[in-house]
């Protein structure tokens, strides 16, 4: 299937105005037409009055009954029947320079679209698109079937290997060597802070605090639960200056989220939400 392109200003075209409406059908249609039968955008004198169909009908009405209607103008008192109206637009369309009369390379006569290949592919750039999709396709093809082929061969080989496991029967080794002991990781690497209750924030990490305008009691609460934390899970190796880094963290990340912000305790500061008293934080 091949799409077409349509100026998205071609109401406003001239020419198109002076076609009228049937012109516009039927020019719209000798587009598609040439786009699907790779044309070029040749259309064969022979179908140009076969694009539209003459007649179409309304729906039933409550009786069942359809009215079959036909194409068909009159002015004045002069009137066409639809092969006229047709034959008349036609040479409309090509006085205003939409189709030109041609003939294509055999010498059949018929019109040529204007314009039609600036807008749309040609016949060869379709048909080399179809053949690298093609061979794309063979490709992935032959690959998927390769994988499906050697799934039954790959279960095939291990099939006897599994049975020589199962019925091979463990043969003790004389001299068993025992197993060497792990050994112990190693300690703590140099200039590493043993974490301890009696660890404090630096008074750059206060300070950061105050900038953020976090509270006082705020900062002290969240700092208290910090410090419970990584006391009782102070396994890793840290600086003090990574400690401290990560309480900051944790503070601004805490007061950042609604949520997780500490309760205001009691004027007497005796009440820490978070389990510190708060007063032994003060700086």
């Amino acid at each position: 299937m091949v799409w077409v392109k349509i100026d998205d200003s071609i109401l406003d075209n001239p020419k198109i105005i002076r076609s009228g409406p049937i012109g516009f059908a039927l020019h719209t249609a000798a587009i598609t037409w040439c786009a699907r039968n790779l044309t070029d955008g040749f259309l064969p004198q022979a179908k140009a009055k076969q694009l539209l169909s003459k007649t179409w009908t309304d729906p039933a009405d409550e009786d069942g009954k359809e009215v079959i209607w036909e194409l068909n103008a009159g002015s004045g008192h002069c009137g066409r029947d639809a092969d006229e109206v047709f034959e008349s637009v036609i040479s409309l369309l090509v006085h205003v320079g939409l189709w030109h009369k041609e003939a294509d390379q055999y010498g059949n006569l018929g019109y040529q679209l204007n314009d039609f290949t600036e807008f749309n592919p040609t016949r060869a750039e379709v048909l080399h698109k179809r053949s690298v999709r093609a061979e794309a396709g063979k490709a992935g093809g032959k690959q998927t079937q390769s994988k499906r082929q050697a799934k039954p061969k790959a279960k095939a080989q291990a099939k006897p290997k599994q049975a020589e496991q199962q019925n091979s029967t463990p043969v003790p080794d004389p001299d068993p060597v025992p197993k060497e002991e792990e050994e112990e990781p190693p300690p703590p690497h140099d200039g590493s802070f043993a974490m301890h209750n009696g660890w404090k924030p630096s008074e750059q990490i206060w300070q950061s605090f105050d900038v953020a305008l976090i509270p006082r009691w705020a900062s002290e609460a969240m700092v208290s639960a910090h410090r419970s934390h990584f006391v009782a899970n102070a396994t890793d190796a840290r600086t003090e200056a990574e400690w401290n880094q990560s309480c900051s963290k944790w503070v601004h990340g805490d007061w950042s989220n609604p949520k997780k912000r500490p309760k205001k305790p009691d004027p007497d500061h005796s009440a820490d939400p978070y389990g510190g008293t708060g007063s032994d934080w003060a700086v």
